[in-house]
C-alpha cells in the first residue's frame, strides 16, 4: 500500500492544487499540507514550489531568531495572519532537511 503521503504528493506532481487534492482525497487542507511538509524534509520537493521566497526568508528569519521555541503556535503568533500554518510547517520542514544534510556532511 502507498503511503497517505505519496499519494498526496504524487497528485500534487500531477498538477493538482493542494485544495483539490483535500477535496478530492476528503482530508483538511492542513492535512494536505502536512503530506507535502513531510516531502520536502525527504527531499523529495522544493519549499519554493509551495511558499513563496519572501515568506520563506520570513519564516527563516523567525526561527533563527528564536530556536527555543517549541511547536508552530509561538511562531505563528510572531508572524501572524500574513503566514498561514501550513507555510509554517513547510519551512520548517525546509530548514530539518538542512540541518540533517549538514549533521550527516560532518
Amino acid at each position: 500500500k502507498v503511503p497517505t503521503a505519496e499519494v498526496s504528493f504524487t497528485m500534487y506532481m500531477e498538477g493538482k492544487s493542494i485544495e483539490e487534492i483535500a477535496i478530492e482525497r476528503k482530508f483538511a487542507r492542513t492535512t494536505i499540507e502536512g503530506h507535502l511538509a513531510q516531502m520536502v524534509e525527504e527531499g523529495k520537493l522544493e519549499a519554493s514550489k509551495l511558499v513563496s521566497e519572501e515568506k520563506i526568508d520570513t519564516i527563516e528569519k523567525a526561527l533563527l531568531e528564536h530556536p527555543d521555541w517549541v511547536g508552530l503556535r509561538p511562531y505563528k503568533e510572531l508572524l501572524g495572519d500574513a503566514i498561514s500554518f501550513g507555510e509554517l510547517k513547510i519551512v520548517m520542514a525546509k530548514c530539518t532537511r538542512e540541518m540533517q544534510l549538514k549533521a550527516q556532511n560532518l
